[in-house]
């Protein structure tokens, strides 16, 4: 088992994405998934180990609060392939993301 848990250092809206930056992304082996104000991104792309990108095709959902408040916080989740295991990426300074 991996003990190298996710971080989440920053997140960016850029069009209809979500960019997710941080640390010990699973690039290997899992499917991840991301979810903004409860809707669930059309698909993600783990670019790399530090970076992931989700895309919503009809827009990133709208929120009265900006991204990074703790009621608006876009969530990256992995599942380990085969597995019911899964595993939040954490955000400094709020936990579980």
């Amino acid at each position: 088992m991996d003990v190298t848990f996710p971080q989440i250092t920053q997140v960016d809206l850029v069009t209809n994405t979500i960019v997710f930056t941080g640390v010990n992304f699973y690039d290997t082996l899992y499917t991840a998934t991301a979810f903004y104000n409860d809707m669930a991104a059309d698909s993600v792309s783990i670019t790399s180990t530090t970076e992931a990108i989700a895309t919503f095709n009809k827009g990133v959902p709208i929120s009265g609060e900006d991204i990074g408040t703790w009621n608006s916080r876009p969530q990256l989740i992995f599942k380990l392939d085969g597995s019911s295991d899964s595993y939040h990426a954490i955000r400094n300074g709020y936990g579980e993301a």
